[in-house]
């Protein structure tokens, strides 16, 4: 009875908010015990509150400080435990709120929340080809896009608006290596499930090839994927035959499978450009008609059948057609392009002001318009009145001015050279030599103009700045060796001839010319002399001709502003 009345008698008190208790035994000695339960109750209420207070904080810091306007509470709860999956929707929606600033023509900021959202989401194919079109047009690094679309390449094997994009600016840049190899990894890819895309590789694969003149190789891709009979690997076929010099075997070809494509369109223009390098013109002009009844309304089929009545001698009948043209099409702004385009291409400066005014009159978008009459006037030797012309711009200094800055700075300098201001002309050949924006054609066809000026030293200038700002354009170190050859500079002939055989088929009668030039006294102390002649000896008898092409690009050609206006 005694023990039971001194248990009872036992003190206990709760400390520390009740995690533990301090008691006292029937022998009068105080202890702690630590009570579990309420230890544990009070952990998990303590992890409650601050997971809710890091998921406000969170919430808040997206929502208020990173504009993510779409986080919703729950969402900035499972933010700890799914930060893959956050970071991804927030790209996503980085790259809804780019397509909202592209509508109210907020350029800086789409671009930024596309950045933004590509590195978050590289699944959302759709913003990185966005993104790859902003460096292609807007800041016109290609290398950038090459690199944004190679980043989300595995999410897109089977995207073939993404595989075309990709292909298609790797070949514009001449990343023919860099084709080849990427291109035949994914045909290997078991993922890759889409023909279409299987097929359009295969012809880009092709296509390469037969540019370095390995036409077994391109045939090999178009046979395994059964690819001879489409349009495409007709064409293809066909071109690789004209090449090797087969012409009738090139024209068989396309008239033993001219019934299989539904639209035969692009194999009579095909045709009608054998039959104009044959000099057939009579033939050409018959594909050309049939080309015209395939596609009635076709824009490239007419400027095509005024270019067969320039090439045939035809003038009367250029002048003809070109005035009907001009009386049809009087309402339609990109008709009124192509044939303004043709004027310059011709030289017809009188007619080209027929159309400038005309465009004034019908409130057309007048920027093309007036470069091409700048360039039409330059190029027929006005060149007083394209001064006073380009005055004129700078005066008024209208919207589009900046936008063609390069090109109007290309055709100022040409302008106060040939007048004979020569200061004013140094200040600007220098500018274009210090900008890196200028596009590789503007800079090939600015040298062209000068160098018909007999400024054979500025020309070459601004070639060899081309080539140094586009290392692998074809065109422009054809031509800046063509400027070396005639002023007799060998410092990098070496190098550029080089670097020239190892690009896509060079012209055969370039290279012969730098052959025999190089073989000449002008060149005896040239640096490499006897590799260069030995390189081009070996390609010229060991190949079958195949590394060089025939189809001489015409100096004539290099025009500036249809290079650099998109038609």
């Amino acid at each position: 009875m005694n023990k039971n009345i001194d248990k009872n008698n036992k003190s206990s008190v709760s400390v520390f908010f009740g995690l533990a208790r301090r008691e006292c035994n029937e022998h009068g000695n105080w202890s702690f015990r630590i009570v579990w339960i309420n230890v544990l109750l009070w952990l998990v209420s303590l992890a409650v509150i601050a997971y809710l207070t890091l998921s406000v904080v969170i919430f808040c810091f997206f929502k208020y400080f990173r504009d993510y306007a779409d986080i919703s509470f729950v969402d900035a709860m499972k933010v700890p435990f799914a930060r893959a999956e956050h970071r991804e929707k927030m790209g996503e929606y980085n790259i809804k709120c780019a397509k909202e600033f592209l509508k109210e023509g907020k350029v800086r900021e789409a671009y930024a929340s596309l950045v933004a959202g590509c590195a978050r989401s590289p699944k959302n194919l759709e913003g990185v080809k966005m993104l790859s079109e902003f460096y292609l047009v807007l800041f016109k690094r290609p290398d950038r896009a090459i690199e944004t679309l190679e980043r989300s390449l595995t999410y897109a094997v089977n995207d073939v608006h993404y595989i075309r994009l990709y292909m298609k600016v790797l070949m514009d840049q001449t990343e023919d290596a860099r084709l080849i190899s990427v291109g035949e990894k994914l045909l290997k890819l078991p993922t890759l499930t889409n023909n279409d895309v299987k097929m359009y590789l295969a012809m880009a694969l092709s296509t390469v090839y037969a540019y370095h003149g390995n036409y077994e190789k391109s045939k090999e891709f178009i046979i395994k994927f059964k690819l001879e009979k489409t349009l495409p690997g007709i064409l293809r076929l066909s071109k690789n035959q004209w090449e090797l010099g087969n012409r009738n075997e090139a024209i068989q070809i396309l008239a033993d499978n001219i019934n299989f494509p539904q639209n035969k369109e692009a194999i009579y223009a095909l045709l009608v450009n054998y039959y104009i390098a044959m000099k057939d013109f009579e033939t050409a002009r018959k594909y050309s008609m049939l080309r015209s009844l395939e596609n009635p309304f076709s824009m490239e089929q007419r400027m095509e059948y005024l270019t067969l009545l320039k090439r045939s001698g035809d003038i009367e009948g250029v002048k003809r057609d070109m005035e009907i043209f001009f009386n049809n099409y009087q309402d339609d702004n990109r008709s009124m392009l192509y044939l303004a385009n043709f004027a310059a291409d011709i030289g017809d400066l009188k007619f080209m002001r027929r159309i400038y005014d005309l465009a004034l009159r019908k409130d057309f978008t007048i920027a093309p318009y007036c470069l091409l009459l700048l360039e039409t006037t330059i190029i027929q030797g006005d060149y007083k009145a394209a001064v006073a012309f380009v005055e004129d711009i700078m005066k008024t200094k209208p919207k589009w001015k900046d936008r063609h800055e390069d090109v109007i700075l290309c055709l100022r300098a040409v302008a106060y050279y040939a007048v004979g201001n020569s200061n004013m002309a140094d200040i600007l050949v220098n500018d274009i030599l210090k900008r890196n924006t200028i596009s590789a054609k503007v800079m090939i066809a600015t040298a062209r103009m000068f160098d018909k000026l007999n400024a054979h030293q500025i020309s070459l200038q601004i070639l060899d700045r081309a080539c140094s700002l586009y290392p692998k354009h074809q065109l422009a170190l054809t031509r800046l060796i063509q400027a070396e050859l005639k002023i007799g500079i060998s410092t990098n002939l070496h190098t550029n001839v080089s670097k020239l055989l190892k690009m896509r088929r060079p012209p055969r009668e370039l290279i012969a010319e730098a052959r025999v030039n190089i073989c000449s006294d002008k060149f005896v102390f040239a640096s490499e002399r006897a590799n260069i002649i030995k390189e081009i000896d070996y390609l010229m008898n060991n190949k079958d001709g195949k590394a060089f092409s025939d189809s001489a690009d015409s100096v004539d050609h290099d025009r500036l502003i249809d290079a650099d206006l998109n038609f």
